[in-house]
């Protein structure tokens, strides 16, 4: 007995010792995601703050058009095709710091609630959100590279002889602009996915654990098949 008691010491302590460099791998992970994701939110500030001057540029000629227009009847030529053209432009821009401050719509008087009684679920359901996002703008990205493929290199917008401009600057804005809202997603999946193996290891610590609450996440599926088959089905013979 005395002979194995070294042994067992010895057992334990490999085991420690390969748990704490299994965590220290993990940890070094962890920072340099959290360093790249740093990193992208700073250009999705800088991307959101250039969409915001874009804007205001827009509003200046706008309302220097209706001075012209009103107080010397000399119209300002292309306002009406640059602000149709540019604004989507200005929006994309934005979209990927909106959905870091959290601006996009969603149900939270419904999310919150759901994430203070049954944090797991709630977790499993913002990665599923996250997970639709990541394929909705990452479609969006796809097809916009065909749609840039085509405006490359002369395609113009506007009236022949009068105004026209260039059309792939648009689109490759559109493009950068959803690749960054997909790329966004991600990390929220990412984070999600974190705060679930936390959520998990504290109900792996609890006595008393309560109902994980899976039948929501079960109503939300079922709530997002029936409208699913709503928009894609044919009711044409009913």
């Amino acid at each position: 007995m005395p002979a194995g008691k070294p042994r067992c010491a010895t057992g334990t302590n490999r085991l420690n010792r390969s748990d704490n460099q299994s965590e220290t791998k993990n940890g070094g992970a962890l920072g340099v995601y959290q360093s790249l994701a740093n990193l992208f939110v700073k250009l999705t500030s800088v991307c959101n703050s250039a969409g915001t001057i874009w804007i205001f540029g827009l509003m200046f000629i706008i309302c220097a058009d209706i001075i012209a227009r009103a107080g010397f009847s000399a119209p300002i030529r292309g306002v009406t095709e640059v602000v149709g053209y540019s604004l989507v432009g200005a929006v994309f821009l934005q979209l990927a710091h909106s959905l870091h401050v959290g601006r996009f719509s969603k149900a939270e008087m419904f999310i919150e609630p759901l994430a203070r009684k049954h944090p797991i679920t709630a977790a499993l359901f913002q990665m599923a959100f996250a997970g639709g996002g990541v394929f909705v703008f990452g479609l969006i990205a796809y097809g916009t590279i065909s749609k840039f493929e085509e405006a490359w290199p002369d395609l113009k917008f506007g009236v022949e002889g009068d105004f026209t401009i260039l059309v792939w600057p648009l689109r490759l804005i559109i493009l950068i602009g959803a690749i960054m809202v997909a790329v966004k997603y991600l990390s929220l999946l990412v984070d999600h996915a974190i705060e679930l193996r936390q959520q998990i290891r504290i109900r792996q610590s609890q006595e008393d654990k309560e109902p994980l609450g899976l039948y929501y996440l079960f109503i939300l599926v079922g709530l997002f098949a029936g409208g699913w088959y709503v928009a894609t089905g044919d009711f044409s013979r009913v």
